[in-house]
């Protein structure tokens, strides 16, 4: 089962973060210079702090301090427009009831052991409530696509625990039972795929051209700002391939279906599980809540391109062609440079485009961007360079 907790623990480690804030979904502002924000907080947050932070008067006053300096040091500058630069629950919990009752303090701080651990408890909850406001922020759901199938996490992270544990029950299933033929169906399902790939290839580059004006005023990779409102018909159009990619990641679990009933369990690695789960959820689930336009394109564009040489490979293996060792090589280093590319454009994200929101697909991106760089160049070398090395 090691494989399947490794596939799922980065997805639902995300999924904490991202569901700090239960209120409904405002809009996204990835790539807006001017974002908006909602204002409502999780209000079950908000009154089990108010309750943590009475432990006793020195431990409130800790809690304040650091909860301050850290909502101030998260924080980006464009936190504070559109109404959101009233301070926090976390950021005063000195006012009112808390403010003017030492009576509720001093009884609480008598009682030793149960006190202390409540204020570390609340200093604990203010670390991770800054640290969410950093990366998450109040709200960035984009709203004209929350009624999209499949766009609410509670679905998407079901469907990625149920991808990971039927890979697991499939395997033990046919432990003992004999390959079953699926090479009509194998063709098929990556013939699909190369088209798909190839038409959101087209589609997205064609869409954002559109949306991004690149024809009035010449094309660039980043820097390129969604829209704002009401989708434009290619706005629009941008939104849906991206979605659809989006989806085309779930349908590719079918890939590990294939090879869970031929019993190539060699294929079955941590690299292939990790890579379908995490990829699915919650990197392109983060993609369409947040950012249906903007820079988004180019790592759709750009995986997608790569897919279409991936599974045009895989039909042709798969109708009986012989594809040379070196076509097997150069698509895995493609697929490396895939990762160093969404590693710059993170890195860009980071240094040269604050308006990216929510930051936590930027961090998101450079984590999953370092994670299947490695993997991928350690398959790279193990496949590659390893059977080079004990050539006589």
């Amino acid at each position: 089962m090691s494989i399947g907790c490794a596939a799922i623990w980065a997805p639902a480690a995300t999924t904490g973060l991202l569901c700090i804030y239960p209120t409904p979904p405002s809009r996204s502002c990835y790539g807006s210079s001017a974002p908006e924000h909602n204002t409502k907080m999780g209000w079950s947050a908000g009154i089990t702090m108010f309750w943590l932070c009475n432990a006793s008067p020195h431990r409130l006053a800790t809690v304040k301090r650091l909860s301050g300096t850290l909502t101030a040091r998260f924080r980006s500058p464009a936190s504070s427009v559109s109404g959101f630069n009233t301070p926090s629950v976390l950021a005063a919990p000195a006012q009112g009831r808390l403010a003017s009752s030492p009576a509720s303090v001093a009884t609480h701080s008598g009682k030793g052991w149960a006190t202390k651990h409540l204020a570390t408890a609340g200093m604990a909850a203010a670390v991770l409530r800054a640290a969410a406001d950093h990366l998450v922020g109040p709200n960035y759901y984009d709203v004209r696509v929350t009624d999209w199938p499949l766009t609410h996490w509670t679905s998407a992270l079901a469907f990625t625990f149920l991808y990971v544990a039927c890979v697991q029950i499939g395997v033990r299933y046919m432990r003992d039972r004999k390959p079953v033929k699926v090479a009509a169906f194998a063709q098929l399902h990556n013939l699909f795929m190369t088209l798909l790939s190839l038409w959101m290839t087209v589609e997205t580059v064609a869409q954002a051209g559109r949306t991004f004006g690149w024809g009035k005023r010449g094309g660039r990779l980043w820097g390129n700002v969604a829209e704002e409102g009401k989708f434009s018909d290619s706005g629009r159009r941008l939104a849906v391939v991206i979605w659809v990619h989006y989806l085309s990641k779930a349908y590719e679990f079918v890939d590990t279906a294939i090879m869970v009933l031929k019993k190539n369990n060699r294929q079955i690695t941590l690299l292939h599980v990790y890579h379908h789960a995490s990829t699915f959820f919650p990197c392109w689930w983060s993609a369409i809540n947040f950012a249906p336009g903007g820079d988004v394109w180019f790592i759709c564009a750009l995986n997608s391109g790569v897919h279409v040489a991936m599974y045009g490979y895989y039909f042709a293996s798969s109708m009986g062609v012989r594809v040379s060792r070196g076509v097997k090589k150069t698509i895995t280093v493609i697929q490396i440079v895939q990762f160093a590319l969404l590693m710059a454009q993170a890195l860009y994200g980071v240094f040269w485009a604050p308006y990216y929101r929510p930051r936590i697909v930027v961090e998101l991106a450079i984590f999953q961007a370092f994670v299947f760089t490695c993997l991928f160049s350690n398959f790279y070398r193990k496949a590659y360079m390893a059977r080079k090395e004990h050539l006589p």
